[in-house]
């Protein structure tokens, strides 16, 4: 009689494991664990007063899923945000700064993460997508990264992210990129959101989720791809890196210096072309009251997914 045959020690990934990244954190990655929930260590916004502490549940939660799924299923973690804040060091990504975090709070090894895109990371990698400037986006260049190093489209993404968010993330983000039944979001929000917790602060917590309904789910259910102009100034405002984009400066009209801003899907055409995925660009003049773009007409270039056709991984 023959053996079984053994099982694959390097299985093709198939689920993908996806952190929204909200804040920056600051600190460096060998600073002692108790240092990383420390406000100063983070770029918060006024709104998000101690939630620091709720994105490292994050940070928490998709490595312990991480470690549960693998070896045994085929799993790869993505931390997806861009350079959103004006006062981040070094150009620092939302993404990689998580990823410092997780150094800081031991959870992870350099070992583990994946940065040169000719390389087929393991399962139980961890790659870094550092483009995306709102939930849509993180999204949709997370799958486009998955697919980019391991040349298959995630048959399951497990979003470990707010609650609250849970409703445009299944419910319009996933239909709107052709996901439906593929996404779903494992939700810890913060601690004044749970009435059984200690920070329970019930004004806060209706403001919030009320703030979700009217300034999130409504605006997006409106705008499903996120290409109007509320949408793509709120991307305009948070642009404040230099990942997956491109920025130049070309005479306008009037002698008057017209700065271009170019936010591709891909690295290369090359890239683009072997994905499959059908894109096209559009343009428009920023309306962005931003003092470093003050003096200038700026247009900004953005390649979104076209309509009306189906997409590779919605053949899957």
């Amino acid at each position: 009689m023959s053996s079984p045959p053994l099982p694959n020690s390097n299985p093709l990934p198939t689920h993908l494991i996806l952190v929204p990244c909200h804040a920056i954190y600051t600190g460096p990655p060998q600073a002692p664990p108790h240092e990383c929930s420390l406000p100063s260590n983070w770029l918060l916004q006024p709104f998000q007063t101690e939630e620091q502490h709720t994105f490292i549940q994050h940070i928490q939660h998709s490595i312990s899923l991480l470690r549960q799924e693998n070896p045994l299923s085929n799993a790869i973690l993505i931390f997806s945000g861009g350079t959103t804040h004006p006062l981040s060091p070094h150009n620092l990504s939302e993404a990689r700064s998580y990823y410092h975090a997780a150094l800081s709070l031991d959870l992870l090894s350099p070992s583990e993460l994946v940065e040169n895109s000719e390389a087929r990371p393991k399962t139980g990698s961890v790659l870094l997508e550092q483009s995306a400037l709102d939930s849509y986006q993180n999204l949709l260049h997370s799958i486009l990264l998955f697919q980019q190093h391991t040349g298959v489209w995630p048959q399951r993404i497990t979003i470990v992210g707010f609650a609250f968010k849970s409703a445009r993330m299944e419910g319009l983000h996933a239909r709107a990129l052709g996901l439906e039944g593929r996404v779903r979001v494992e939700g810890i929000d913060p601690g004044y959101m749970n009435s059984g917790s200690g920070e329970w602060d019930q004004d806060r917590a209706e403001s919030t989720r009320e703030g979700e309904r009217r300034g999130g789910y409504e605006v997006w259910r409106g705008d499903m791809r996120g290409v109007g102009r509320g949408l793509r100034g709120k991307r305009d405002a948070r642009d404040w890196g230099v990942g997956g984009w491109r920025d130049r400066e070309e005479e306008g009209k009037e002698g008057k210096k017209r700065r271009v801003r170019e936010r591709g899907l891909f690295g290369s055409e090359e890239e683009r072309r072997r994905s499959g995925v059908r894109t096209k660009w559009v343009e428009y003049v920023s309306e962005c009251p931003r003092e470093d773009w003050a003096g200038y007409e700026v247009l900004v270039r953005e390649e979104v997914l076209l309509e009306g056709v189906e997409q590779p991984w919605e053949k899957i």
